[in-house]
This record gives structure tokens, C-alpha cells and sequence, in this order.
């Protein structure tokens, strides 16, 4: 029979061996007289037993990449479900670990990231430029574990986890629990994280159960990252345009003194002239052409590019948060960065010196409520977990904690009908009584969203001027409210002189226009997904007014109807007639006389003509728009071209394509 010592128990050692039992005295002999005054009480014999097991149980340092959050707070829970299993789990950004020297003999790491068009997220970019210079063996002396976060509608779906994953290894770290990956497409997302890291425990010797070791109990740090400020103080900033500039003043006089940059701060972006609706019917479907005007020093771009924004609560949602709470909209909040470490809300950035030292005046509870919690999100299981502690009912912590541990349950009565985190808290409101730090704790951070840039700064007026198509979101829940998207409701109405936080996200890839100008491009756009092939066609018709000879350009676009919904129907005209468009086929979906049209068909149609271009070495493919059904069946129908003119077999006409998207001829910028 052989024992082993349970990690991170009384009796286990640092390196895993069991400690040896203390020899019976006297002194410590049961039978012993007992001597009241020195004797600590039970409560804190239980808080030293504690402290002692986080000391002495085996490191293992949660290292995570987050843009959004997502794999902020999964790493969070790692972390937390680590350190109830006797791990002494540490935290923090993989930027970070490099910051601080990250070593490789005996560590254990756990990576929890997502990853952006391929790239490593905001915060773990150092760590992927030290990565990709170790040597073979050189981190022979460490143990990881990597779980990725990704949406599988897009071509470069867990990329980055994977290459840290091989990376890792390669570089002679051992693999302490296989690759997780989680889809935020699919259902069961929570279900497949929860899964891999009750076998992560499992393996690393910290339990088998993350039920047993979870704590759904709000981090007192992130309650107190805001609170609420008694009296009026006058120089509270009430305005978004105010609170930015001063946040980005405040981040780069500590970036100057503490080195380092800060690429992707959020900036004010003002809006420079009226939105325009591009839709023959607005009142059927609405895509507003936007133009802003981007921050001087900050206006870099190319066609192609993303433009990140972040969107806003509307002023019903805020008024319903500001009721719950019970306080006033311009009650004064100050903003603790330093509590905020676990926090995807702090400054946007994770450096630690930023942390500590980034302050802002107090800010009002209204402007707080407009542009930090998601207050229209679907709250996930850990939070209605979190909730069921805050709520004085019994019968509203069942139901609660039931949504927490049935997934199938929580599904059917959570997620697919849309119960808003604001629909909760009024549902429960008076069985709660909630800080404005714990509303805050309690939500998601409201994610950015990304927008595909439909203009070139070569072909602009102003080249610090950005153009970007926003259709207008609008539909009904489950629970009967109409959902109205917050970014493009917002943006799709700002008037000139307005600000929206945002920036630039130039893409590391080849969605850009071809090097060589004489390359031969064939554009798919349907709907708002022509939105960068606008971007390519105004460079195309500057580079001509300058003189330069340009390769054919051909464009499938889709639509409804040509009276409802085609958008950029004379800019496309005019290009065409100008030479900047060699040829412009157009799909209507739903036009009454004839059958349903759509970009694939028309690729088909084309199929002599386009085969020819594909044929050339040079020619590049770009196809925007969404995901789950258009790019998989445009995919189909050059691979179809491929089969009925050239005559090659279904596998060699998909590696072809295949092979295109290998060398950078094949290009995609979609969404789900």
C-alpha cells in the first residue's frame, strides 16, 4: 500500500514527497493539560491551516492574453479554483510574466488565451516575441497547460493557443494537461472549460472536482474598484470625451517614465460629419455610412484595416441600473485602478506600475454606468452563482444557483431567450441591495466591437479621416424586449462634434491590397462585407489619378433587393464607369421575380471568367462578410469553378484553394 499526500495538504512537502509526523510529547500529547490563554481559537487555527496550505502547496503561475475579457476571467477562475485545491496559484497577464523574468526550472504555467485575426491578444504580444526566441530544451525545466478561447467561424480560430501550445513544447516544456479550446459560437462553451479544468486539477494533483473547490463569492477587491463618494465634489468628470483624454494623459506620463508603450488605447474619435443611410428603404433595413475623424499622432491606416469602438449603454438601461442601485446619476464614483488587477476594466492595460499608479478624478455614476458594465448581456452561470449569494430569498437563490449548475437548463432558460443582466437584477431587485462596486463586479465589461475601415487615407480628403458601414441592430428577445445594438444604435446616430472611445487595429495580415498593382483582384462583399472592398476601390481610383496602371478588379456583391438594401449603388456605378472596377456582378436575394440569388451563384455564373484570373499567379481572392454560411459556400463555388472548367477532382480543386489561402492568395475577414 502506498500513500500519497494529498497537494497542498497539511502533509505535503515541496517537492511533493509527505512530511514526516512530528514525534509525540508531552507537550503535544492529547492527554496533556491544555492552556487556554496561548491557544489561538478554532477560527484562526482554520485561517493558519490555510495560509499554511497556500504556502507550502506547489506553484502554478495562471498566465492569460485577453482583448476582450473572456480569457481574462476564465484565467480568474483557474486561478481561484487552483488556490481552493491547495495550489498556490499566482496571476497575471503573459506580458507580465515576461516583464518580470519568467523562468523556466520548475515552473508550472497555465496559459489561458484567445487570440485576434491570428494575432496574440493586446497583453501577450511581449510574450510571444520571447517564446519565439528560446532555443530547443530551453525550458526543459517547466510544466504547462494551454486553453484557448475563439470563435470557430473564423479562419484563424484558436491559432494563437495552438502556437503557444507547440511553441511550448518545441522549446522542451512538458505538457502538463492536453490543449482546451472552447467555441463562444457554441452552447456549451462554460461546459468545455469547466471539463478542462477539472482535468487540469486532476493532473496536477489539486482534486477532481471544481465544484468542490469553486468560490462564487464577488472578489472584494473588484467591489471596492468602485465606490460610491458621499457629498458633491465639483470636479467630477461627467462627460466621455473628458474622462478618455484625461485617462490617456494620465497613461502616457507614466509610460514615459516607466517605459513601454500603449498601441491600442482607447482614444476619443470624433465624429466628423452626419451619419448617412445607405439604404434605398431604411425603414426595412438601415446601414449608416460613418466618418470619423481620427486623433492626430494616432491616424495611421490602411485599407483594410479595423476600427475598434466601444460601445455605450442606452440612457434606459443606465436609468434602470441607476434605479436598482437607488442613487443619483451624477452621484460622484472614484475609480480604484490598483483593485483591479483580476479586472479587464483597468485602463486597458495590465502593467502593474500603470495599475498602481493611474488615477482619474471621481467620475459620475451615470457616465460609469454608460461605458462599463454590459448591462444588456446574457450574464453567464459563474455570475448567476455570484448573484444567488447577494439575493435575501430562498426561492430566488434556487432558481439561481439551478441556472448556475445546469447548463441544459440554463440554456433553455437563459441564454436562448436573452435574459438581459439587467432583467435579472430588476426580476430580483427587491430582494437585493447592490453597491454600485458590485453591479460593476457582477457584469461583464462591455466587449469593443470591430468594424472592417471602408475607406483609404490615400484617397481621402483628410487622411486622418476613417469611414466605416454600421448596420443598424434591432430585434425582439425571448423575453419580449427589443435588443437594439449598442455600438451601431450609438454610432449609427452621433452627430459631427461627438466622440466615441475607439482606435485603429492594423492587421498584421495580407488583407490589404496587393503589392504589385498589375495583381489581378476578385472581390466578394455581400452586405456590409463590401465594406473594405470600398476601402480598396477609393486607393485603386487615387493610385489612377496619379497615373498608375492597375491590374482588373472584379466585385461580387449581394443584397435583397436593388430598391431596398444596395448600398453603395452609385459609388459602385461610378467606379465602374471610370475604370477603377473592372466588372461589378450583383446577387439579389430576394427579388420577386426570379429565384433567390446569391454571390456563389453569380461566382458560378462567372465561373469562365473568373477561372481565367485564378489561373493567374498573381490574382488574390478577398471575401468579407459573415461566417457561418456565406464564406464556407463561396469556398465551394471557386472550388466548383475549379471542378467544371478545369476539370479537377473535388480534392484537388479544395487543395488548390487550400493552397491559395496557404500563401496569402485567399483571404478572409469574417464574422459570425
Amino acid at each position: 500500500l502506498i500513500i500519497h499526500p494529498r497537494a497542498g495538504g497539511p502533509l505535503f512537502a515541496p517537492d511533493g514527497s509527505m512530511r514526516r509526523l512530528p514525534a509525540l510529547t508531552a507537550e503535544a500529547s492529547p492527554a496533556a493539560a491544555p492552556e487556554p490563554s496561548s491557544k489561538k481559537p478554532l477560527a484562526a487555527d482554520a485561517a493558519a491551516a490555510a495560509t499554511t496550505v497556500a504556502a507550502d502547496g506547489p506553484a502554478m503561475h495562471v498566465l492569460y492574453g485577453s482583448n476582450s475579457g473572456a480569457s481574462q476571467e476564465f484565467a480568474s477562475q483557474t486561478a481561484a479554483a487552483a488556490r481552493n485545491a491547495g495550489l498556490n496559484a499566482t496571476l497575471g497577464s503573459l506580458d507580465e510574466a515576461v516583464q518580470a523574468g519568467l523562468k523556466a526550472e520548475g515552473q508550472l504555467i497555465v496559459v489561458v488565451t484567445s487570440t485576434y485575426n491570428g494575432n496574440p491578444p493586446d497583453n501577450a504580444t511581449k510574450f510571444k516575441d520571447w517564446l519565439s526566441k528560446q532555443d530547443t530544451g530551453a525550458l526543459s525545466g517547466m510544466r504547462f497547460a494551454v486553453f484557448g478561447l475563439g470563435n470557430s467561424q473564423w479562419q484563424t480560430y484558436q491559432q494563437f493557443p495552438r502556437e503557444v501550445d507547440a511553441a511550448l513544447a518545441t522549446a522542451g516544456a512538458t505538457r502538463a494537461h492536453e490543449l482546451g479550446a472552447c467555441d463562444v459560437d457554441g452552447a456549451s462553451f462554460e461546459t468545455d472549460f469547466e471539463e478542462w479544468l477539472a482535468g487540469l486539477l486532476r493532473a496536477v494533483g489539486g482534486g477532481t472536482s471544481i465544484e468542490r473547490t469553486s468560490d462564487n463569492t464577488l472578489d472584494e477587491d473588484l467591489v471596492q474598484e468602485f465606490t460610491l463618494i458621499s457629498g458633491k465634489l465639483g470636479d467630477t468628470i461627467s462627460d466621455i470625451h473628458t474622462a478618455i483624454k484625461t485617462l490617456v494623459k494620465n497613461k502616457e506620463a507614466i509610460l514615459k517614465v516607466a517605459g513601454g508603450d500603449d498601441l491600442n488605447t482607447l482614444r476619443p474619435i470624433e465624429v466628423a460629419q452626419a451619419p448617412r443611410e445607405l439604404c434605398q428603404k431604411a425603414d426595412t433595413r438601415s446601414v449608416r455610412h460613418v466618418t470619423l475623424r481620427l486623433p492626430e499622432g494616432h491616424a495611421q491606416y490602411r485599407a483594410g484595416d479595423h476600427l475598434e469602438v466601444l460601445p455605450i449603454n442606452s440612457p434606459e438601461s443606465v436609468s434602470g441600473a441607476l434605479m436598482i442601485l437607488g442613487i443619483d446619476g451624477s452621484a460622484p464614483v472614484n475609480w480604484d485602478f490598483s483593485k483591479g488587477k483580476g479586472s479587464n476594466r483597468s485602463a486597458r492595460s495590465n502593467m502593474a506600475e500603470l495599475r498602481e499608479k493611474l488615477s482619474l478624478p471621481p467620475l459620475t455614476a451615470g457616465l460609469l454606468l454608460e461605458w462599463i458594465p454590459d448591462l444588456t448581456g446574457v450574464p453567464n452561470r459563474k455570475t448567476l452563482a455570484q448573484l444567488a449569494h447577494l439575493v435575501a430569498d430562498a426561492g430566488a437563490q434556487e432558481t439561481l444557483q439551478a441556472w448556475s449548475a445546469d447548463a441544459q437548463r440554463y440554456k433553455d432558460e437563459v441564454a436562448t431567450p436573452q435574459v438581459s443582466f439587467l432583467e435579472l437584477l430588476q426580476r430580483y431587485s427587491k430582494y437585493l441591495s447592490l453597491s454600485i462596486g458590485q453591479l460593476i463586479a457582477l457584469a461583464k465589461p462591455l466587449a469593443p466591437r470591430y468594424y472592417s475601415i471602408s475607406s483609404s487615407p490615400e484617397g481621402a480628403s483628410d487622411p486622418r479621416l476613417v469611414t466605416i458601414s454600421v448596420g443598424q441592430v434591432e430585434f425582439k428577445t425571448g423575453t419580449g424586449r427589443v435588443h437594439r445594438g449598442l455600438a451601431s444604435t450609438n454610432l449609427g446616430h452621433l452627430q459631427p462634434g461627438s466622440v466615441v472611445p475607439g482606435c485603429v487595429r492594423q492587421l498584421a495580415g495580407d488583407f490589404h491590397l496587393p503589392k504589385d498593382l498589375m495583381a489581378p483582384m476578385i472581390m466578394v462583399g455581400p452586405g456590409t462585407g463590401i465594406a473594405p472592398m470600398m476601402g480598396f476601390l477609393q486607393e485603386r481610383a487615387a493610385l489612377m489619378k496619379k497615373g498608375k496602371k492597375l491590374g482588373p478588379a472584379i466585385m461580387f456583391f449581394g443584397c435583397r433587393r436593388r430598391d431596398e438594401d444596395y448600398i453603395y449603388k452609385d459609388e459602385l456605378a461610378a467606379y465602374l464607369s471610370s475604370g477603377v472596377l473592372s466588372e461589378l456582378h450583383v446577387a439579389f436575394s430576394r427579388e420577386s421575380d426570379q429565384a433567390k440569388v446569391y454571390v456563389q451563384d453569380k461566382i458560378f455564373e462567372q465561373r469562365a471568367n473568373v477561372w481565367k484570373l485564378l489561373q493567374q499567379p498573381l490574382t488574390t481572392v478577398y471575401i468579407c462578410g459573415d461566417a457561418r454560411a456565406m464564406a464556407p459556400d463561396v469556398k465551394r463555388a471557386f472550388q466548383r469553378v475549379a471542378e467544371e472548367v478545369a476539370g479537377k477532382s473535388q480534392a484537388k480543386a479544395a487543395s488548390m484553394i487550400a493552397a491559395m489561402a496557404e500563401t496569402g492568395r485567399y483571404l478572409e475577414d469574417v464574422w459570425a
